[in-house]
């Protein structure tokens, strides 16, 4: 049987202190990380939630649906950014440094996924 592990008698310890490596290069831009995460979340989601909110504010005066559009836009999303961000951060920072790479790929993959689906790609 020929094993396929680079470093013979050491297991999988390389892979899991390359991964801890990693982590620990990425921990000062936990808040960058986190923000570019919500901020593609709401770019890929952000059609369903104006589209959901469209169908609720229908038959009311144009006035009240710009308002509430506007206050949507400028305040929710900048809202959401602002505040969802720094607890994301907080969270991933809680991880540990082996975990933070396989996390922050998969959730870039599921956001891209979520883009592909929206035909947003």
């Amino acid at each position: 049987m020929v094993s396929l592990d680079p470093f013979p008698g050491k297991g999988m310890d390389w892979l899991s202190n390359i991964a801890s490596q990693c982590g620990w290069l990425c921990t000062p831009y936990l808040h960058e990380i986190s923000t570019a995460l919500v901020t593609c979340f709401l770019v890929v989601m952000g059609n369903d939630i104006n589209r959901n909110l469209r169908k609720r504010i229908k038959g009311l005066p144009f006035l009240v649906r710009t308002s509430v559009f506007v206050l949507l836009t400028a305040f929710g999303y900048g809202m959401m950014v602002v505040l969802v961000s720094p607890f994301l951060a907080g969270q991933m920072a809680r991880l540990p440094a082996q975990w933070l790479i396989p996390v922050l790929v998969s959730s870039f993959i599921v956001l891209g996924m979520l883009a592909e689906r929206n035909r947003l790609m």
